[in-house]
């Protein structure tokens, strides 16, 4: 969840509840409703239902746009294990973001494992079977603090995006993608953080000078994004925006409560604060502060996040949970974690109809997640607000493998379908 557990000891956390979700001027952020969507499986009701009871609606209605962009991270292998290069597709995606190159404490890119350059030839091959193909370096501090030095001066900004030229260069990278967690996020005696990053773009646009995409990842919450960006400045700068749509909720000691991962809309039982926490509203947020539709990519999970019951027979949002659910690394649950979870004949799974995304619980598990139908509702939603397309975190967390499935990618072949889908 956005709210981290290190916040309480360097911000107030009245910053969140204080922020007036209700009362920002002439933003609309009712649910789009007055569309049917043919690609997800959905359908309306009081109550959330089963995933058995779910029919399909008659039509769509979506805003054209002519090349739908699909951003896939991927988190580059350690020690040789996990999802592959030889295992990537390179027709799945529009664009295959590195993850992660990092900043060093000299304003510099560098490398977070010396293996990982040739990951980056091995994917940057891959354009021989797809010319259209783009590969871009995902750039952090992997919470070092070295994005907020690279950043404090004029002479550090042009050392660090001379570095980020030579680094597309030397190899032969389609751009730089920004992910920042995040500008004067958390912490007081931050806020000069917006107005460096601001810097930062404007100097890094000089320097790329058009040769090269300029991409950046931000966060999705409202109060991080008005400490963080200079929302128009940026959008007139970068090339794409993807708003990093998840990690709305996860099991957090001081809010050790359910709630979904990766809500579209808010669930019934939000108040406050809390009903800003969905994709719908950051998305309408973004829009109304002045991103260009056409630049903004929503982001969409692969992963879940599991969580431990104080009561097994309580499982709706916002029910106490105990810890991090069994399922996963830490409560983190890559997809194939959650389809073998649902292939138990007595785990229960719900579609919640009010924040469109599926939940399953079994004895003291719970897990909200994503699946097909999701993922299809959510990007016929970015459709039909006219957006650049969607962002995928990420290939390695899908069933790459076809360990469930009869083809890998199941989640983001879903999504590729709906997004060129010619009869929608």
């Amino acid at each position: 969840m956005y709210l981290l557990s290190s916040d309480f000891d360097t911000l107030n956390p009245t910053i969140f509840f204080t922020f007036k979700v209700d009362t920002v001027p002439n933003l609309d952020t009712s649910p789009n409703r007055a569309v049917s969507y043919l690609q997800a499986t959905y359908t309306y009701k009081n109550k959330p239902y089963h995933y058995k009871d779910l029919h399909t609606p008659s039509n769509t209605s979506v805003v054209a746009v002519d090349n739908y962009q699909l951003f896939c991270y991927y988190s580059l292998p350690q020690n040789s294990s996990g999802l592959l290069p030889h295992q990537l597709n390179p027709n799945l995606c529009t664009h295959i973001l590195l993850a992660f190159a990092q900043v060093s404490k000299n304003n510099t890119v560098a490398h977070l494992e010396p293996d990982h350059v040739k990951y980056y030839r091995d994917v940057v091959a891959m354009k021989l079977l797809n010319p259209n193909l783009k590969v871009l370096i995902s750039v952090t501090d992997a919470g070092t603090g070295n994005f907020a030095k690279a950043v404090s001066t004029r002479a550090n900004r042009l050392a660090f995006s001379e570095s980020i030229l030579e680094f597309l260069i030397e190899h032969n990278l389609d751009g730089i993608d920004l992910d920042w967690e995040f500008p004067g996020w958390p912490g007081p005696n931050k806020s000069h953080e917006k107005r460096m990053f601001s810097k930062l773009l404007q100097q890094l646009k000089f320097t790329l000078s058009g040769r090269f995409l300029m991409t950046v990842a931000v966060a999705a919450p409202g109060p991080i994004i008005d400490r963080a960006y200079d929302v128009p400045l940026m959008g007139r700068l970068v090339d794409f925006v993807s708003i990093m749509g998840y990690d709305y909720h996860s099991y957090i000691w001081y809010l050790p409560v359910l709630g979904p991962n990766a809500p579209l809309y808010p669930a019934v039982t939000d108040q406050g604060y809390f009903k800003s926490l969905n994709a719908n509203w950051s998305v309408n947020y973004y829009l109304y502060k002045g991103i260009p539709a056409n630049k903004l990519l929503l982001g969409l999970p692969t992963y879940g996040h599991s969580y431990t019951l104080v009561n097994p027979d309580s499982t709706d949002y916002g029910m106490p949970a105990a810890d991090v659910g069994r399922i996963g690394n830490q409560g983190f649950v890559d997809y194939i974690d959650t389809v073998a979870f649902l292939r138990d004949p007595d785990t229960i799974q719900i579609f919640d109809k009010n924040t469109s995304v599926p939940y399953a619980y079994r004895g003291d598990q719970w897990i909200s997640f994503d699946n097909e139908p999701s993922l299809a509702y959510k990007t016929e939603y970015l459709m039909s607000k006219g957006l650049a397309g969607a962002m995928v975190w990420c290939l390695n967390t899908d069933d790459y493998a076809a360990k469930y499935h009869t083809s890998p990618y199941p989640l983001i072949k879903r999504i590729k379908t709906v997004l060129t889908d010619d009869g929608l």
